[in-house]
């Protein structure tokens, strides 16, 4: 199954880097402010096929033996990655919601600075959230991260003994023999933060693209065909690509949390089937790049224009051998 899954970070890597040098070289895609976050999107996405995916990969060969460091180190970036990603999927629905409703104030709305500031926030956001649990907080609910199948984060209970003191009021406590005991997850806390993300993220982008078909739709009624088709087609590459990333992430990310709460749901599934699952959860960063190409006729054509290109220089090289 691991040499099966080893395509995806080279897909990933591929692609994405394609795009981010095709974006680069091409000042006019880069006046497309969708443009620059996909381009994001598509830099969270290559470095998960550069560190991320090689690195759980090497969690499943080793099992349970894995050195701690790169259990924890494993975990991080996977949760980092998927954060950013996750956020840059709200953001990305906010921008085409904003283009369809207010056209004509976008331009004041979504200026350069707001769209650095829209870059940048993913990332700060998600690295505050997911570097928590290496800070040996799980005594207070936020996290640790634990190997089990693959690493991440540790669904372990803690239990905090304490007793009443006789000599004391009816509310004082102390710690000492077990008499009462606080029991708590070692997660529970960080736990809740990821679940809150995952649904204002998942509301964001329902409400948006709810917003954006409805408006279509009046449109089209509304105005000629050519112009509604025009609408249609400028928000279905972003739909595509934030539709599946939700369709790879959320069972992962489901059967994560209901482990946290206490469920053990994967101590019920085979092993097989929660690492596919959590190959599915980080197989985006390979399907992106093909949605990218896929569903812009832009971009198939700098692709098709950049491999003849290639292939003329190597031919062009190799005759003045």
């Amino acid at each position: 199954m691991e040499s099966k899954a080893s395509f995806i970070p080279v897909i990933a890597i591929v692609g994405n880097l394609f795009y981010l040098i095709t974006l680069y070289k091409n000042p006019s895609l880069q006046n497309r402010i969708n443009n620059n976050f996909i381009g994001n999107l598509a830099a969270a996405d290559l470095l998960t096929g550069l560190l991320a995916i090689p690195m759980v990969l090497t969690v499943i060969i080793m099992g349970s033996s894995v050195p701690s460091t790169i259990c924890q180190a494993q975990a991080f970036l996977v949760g980092w990655f998927y954060g950013v990603s996750l956020t840059i999927a709200a953001v990305i629905s906010i921008d085409r919601c904003i283009i369809v409703v207010q056209p004509l104030r976008y331009p004041n709305l979504m200026t350069p600075n707001k769209v650095k500031v829209l870059i940048i926030f993913p990332w700060v956001f998600s690295l505050i959230i997911y570097i928590v649990p290496l800070l040996g907080l799980e005594n207070v609910g936020l996290g640790r991260y634990g190997y089990k199948d693959y690493c991440r984060l540790d669904s372990s209970i803690i239990s905090i003994a304490i007793e009443r003191e006789e000599e004391n009021c009816s509310k004082g406590f102390a710690i000492g023999s077990p008499e009462e005991a606080l029991v708590f997850g070692a997660s529970d806390v960080i736990a809740s933060i990821y679940l809150i993300h995952l649904i204002l993220v998942i509301s964001i982008v329902v409400g948006c693209y709810s917003i954006i078909f409805y408006i279509a739709c009046q449109k089209n009624l509304a105005c000629d065909r050519n112009r509604a088709r025009s609408i249609i087609k400028s928000i279905r590459t972003t739909a595509t690509i934030v539709g599946t990333n939700l369709f790879c992430w959320i069972p992962t990310t489901v059967l994560t949390i209901l482990d946290l709460s206490d469920f053990e749901i994967f101590n019920l599934l085979p092993f097989k089937v929660s690492v596919i699952f959590y190959i599915l959860f980080l197989a985006t960063a390979a399907t992106n790049p093909i949605i990218y190409i896929w569903r812009s006729h832009e971009l198939r054509n700098r692709v098709i224009t950049t491999v003849c290109y290639k292939r003329n220089r190597i031919m062009h090289l190799q005759r003045n051998l």
